[in-house]
């Protein structure tokens, strides 16, 4: 191609109209991208020597350990005041009682312990912040109600609840409750066509006070508190109700348990029966109607309790304990030493 040529073709070129191509854009500059382990970048070359690693991954796997004990450190700066937040709620409770709110029980061993009654349990949930809720049953309405065992003229309602303390955060559910006719705080004979309604009502009422009671009990740990914990916290141990271990029902006398604490000690009476058993029901069902038969009753023999839920009175519960410790096969001597009733 000659020179003219060339310039003519050159020349046609920078003439065309060229506005309808579009001119390629040219990328957005690129953000640099923040490293993602910060820590990472201010190792010296001789660091990593020193830590023995060879990629990032196990560098930052080790960084990570020492996130986590330096959070474990930490942690125990925070169960160290969870511990000792707990044990001041504790002590608070107990002084806020008297000694009336506890009964004693002292083992074969002299050790002494005390369990919360009903009126100490009132004051021990405001301090925990007991709340109780999910009653059931429930009955039309999704009201709560109770259900019913009858044995002839005795009547028993029972129900269960949830609970919860909103100090500590611990909750207990499916706390069965309840009360039977035959127990002494109703106070009346056997149910009536006019005072059916009347007792029902006194019985729900028992119930919940009941329920209540366990449920303190049972998430304050207040059923077998030491004497010795007792005495610290400014309770007069002397002054105290008295159960099992300090005699016999009469020399007690007026310091002679309720029938709130009778359900307790029947309750350690039943666990202590099966536990001399190996375990086997029906074995224990034997032995507890052994233990409780009055051959000797008027006007005709008793043959014994076949449920430990019917022992109500605290002198049953005395005399069932007495002929445990003696019996041939299963009493004390036989198992090496006691139980601490």
């Amino acid at each position: 191609m000659s020179q003219k040529d060339q310039d003519t073709l050159f020349a046609g070129s920078a003439g065309q109209d060229t506005s309808h191509r579009s001119t390629p854009k040219s990328p957005p500059p690129r953000e640099e991208e923040p490293p993602r382990r910060p820590k990472v970048e201010v190792l010296e070359p001789h660091a990593l020597q020193v830590l023995g690693v060879r990629n990032v991954g196990e560098i930052e796997q080790e960084l990570s350990l020492i996130d986590e004990l330096t959070m474990m450190e930490k942690a125990s700066e925070l169960f160290d005041r969870r511990a000792a937040l707990l044990a001041q709620a504790r002590e608070s409770a107990i002084r806020r009682t008297s000694p009336q709110d506890w009964v004693l029980f002292k083992d074969k061993g002299g050790n002494v312990t005390g369990m919360l009654c009903k009126s100490g349990a009132e004051k021990v949930a405001d301090i925990y912040g007991i709340q109780i809720y999910n009653l059931r049953p429930l009955g039309q309405g999704s009201v709560f109600e109770p259900r019913m065992e009858k044995d002839g003229e005795e009547v028993r309602y029972y129900g269960w609840l949830d609970a919860v303390s909103l100090v500590t955060g611990r909750r207990v559910e499916s706390i069965e409750f309840g009360r039977s006719s035959s127990e002494d705080f109703i106070g009346r004979a056997a149910i009536s066509s006019t005072s059916t309604l009347v007792k029902k009502a006194d019985l729900k009422a028992a119930m919940f006070s009941n329920g209540r009671t366990k449920a303190v009990r049972i998430i304050c740990a207040m059923s077998n508190v030491p004497g010795e914990e007792l005495q610290a916290c400014g309770i007069d141990v002397e002054k105290c109700r008295k159960g099992s271990g300090y005699g016999t029902s009469t020399e007690r006398g007026a310091s002679s348990v309720t029938t709130d604490d009778v359900k307790e000690t029947r309750n350690k009476l039943g666990e202590e029966i099966l536990a001399r058993v190996g375990g086997d029901a029906a074995a224990a069902a034997d032995l507890l109607k052994e233990i409780t038969a009055n051959p000797n009753a008027k006007p005709k023999a008793f043959p014994g309790f076949d449920s430990i839920g019917r022992i109500t009175k605290d002198w049953q519960v005395e005399n069932a304990w007495k002929k445990l410790r003696e019996h041939p096969t299963f009493g004390d001597a036989e198992q090496g030493g006691g139980a601490s009733s």
